[in-house]
This record gives structure tokens, sequence and C-alpha cells, in this order.
């Protein structure tokens, strides 16, 4: 029937542009290179530099636009005269959303990563009083999708038991002003906002918060 086939072409061509954006994404990155910081930081109980924090991730879903709100912890230490930063945590989300030609389907995307962190704060600049902090986002993660409530008759293509899936690694390096509240943007690893690919996807936002 011309329906199944205008909701093969639209599953297709949604997969297609999210495993493109999704592989050419998970290419490795090099990690920067650290700069080291004056020898004497006065780092301690007593100092009023922070000592953890965290970044605050949040991912766009392409198909629904609902956030994937993650945190990752961090420790600041310092180590032979450099003001360290090092952390990890976990991306785990899931989103649905209904996805049609003419007929729909239920389109479900669940994303699960493991993340660390680890950088530097530099201090003492003229041009940024409050420091920078360069750090190397290292993602880890599987991007799962299938699809659910076909109507009676349709062709099943990706399902929860044979879904589509992606897996991969990333390291993305990331600059923040030494503040709290700093935010970067980098571009959404999650692929096309449509299958038609008429919008691209929200950016992929990082808020740091110090403590």
């Amino acid at each position: 029937m011309n329906c199944q086939k205008s909701l093969q072409q639209v599953i297709a061509l949604t997969l297609a542009a999210l495993a493109l954006s999704a592989c050419s994404a998970l290419q490795a990155l090099p990690s920067i290179t650290p700069t080291p910081t004056p020898e004497s930081l006065g780092f301690g109980p007593d100092s009023s530099l922070p000592t953890s924090g965290e970044i605050e991730s949040r991912i766009p879903f392409p198909m629904t636009g609902e956030e994937c709100v993650s945190h990752i912890p961090f420790a600041v230490r310092e180590e032979q005269g450099r003001l360290v930063i090092e952390g990890e945590g976990v991306i785990d989300c899931s989103s649905s959303g209904e996805l049609c030609g003419e007929i729909c389907v239920t389109h479900n995307h669940i994303l699960y990563a493991d993340v660390s962190l680890g950088g530097e704060v530099l201090i003492g600049l003229s041009d940024s009083p409050s420091g920078v902090l360069h750090v190397d986002l290292v993602y880890t993660g599987t991007n799962t999708q299938y699809f659910t409530d076909y109507p009676p008759g349709a062709r099943v293509l990706f399902t929860e038991q044979n879904p589509f899936q992606v897996e991969g690694s990333e390291i993305i390096p990331l600059t923040f002003s030494f503040e709290d509240g700093a935010t970067t943007e980098v571009e959404n690893q999650l692929g096309a906002a449509s299958a038609a690919g008429t919008e691209a996807p929200a950016p992929w936002t990082l808020i740091l918060y110090l403590k």
C-alpha cells in the first residue's frame, strides 16, 4: 500500500540522517595539551578557589525536542603547581514521540553513556580574572532507536528486540570561564532534527557549577 511505503520512506530517511550524523560525530578528537599555571596557587581549605563542582549536560532529542539532563560531578585539586579537575558520571535518558508519513508510529530514542572529565584551570590571566577551565569530556556510549505502535498490516522495521543502534566514543574539548554558571555549547551528537533535515538540531548545552 502507498501509506506503508510512505512510512517506510520516512523511517529510512530518519535513520539515515541520524546514523550519518552519529557516525561522523563519533570520531575521536585530540585532547588539549595542558598549560602550566603558576607554581604557587594558594589552593587549600582557606582558599577562595572552588574545591569541587559539576557540569550540567543538556542534550535535546532531535525528534521530540525534550532535553536529556545529566550532572557530571568533579573535584578540583592542586598537582605539581597546576590546578586540575577530574570527574565522572553517566548520561541515561529516553524520549518517545510520534513519527508520521501517511500513517504514524512511535519513535523511541534511548541515550546511554559513561562520561569522564579531565582538565586544568588557568588562573592569574589578565584578560580573565576568574580563570579559564579547559577540560576534555570523554564520552563512551550507545545511541538506540526503535519503533512501536505499528498499524495492523504495516511492515515492521526496527523493534525493541531488534533496534537500530550506534556505539562509539568521543573526546570533546570544552572551555569555560571558571565561574559559577558559565555556559558553553557544542554540536548536538544525536543527529538531524527531522527526516527531511529541514531544521538544524538544537545545540548540546553544558553549564559549569562550582562549590
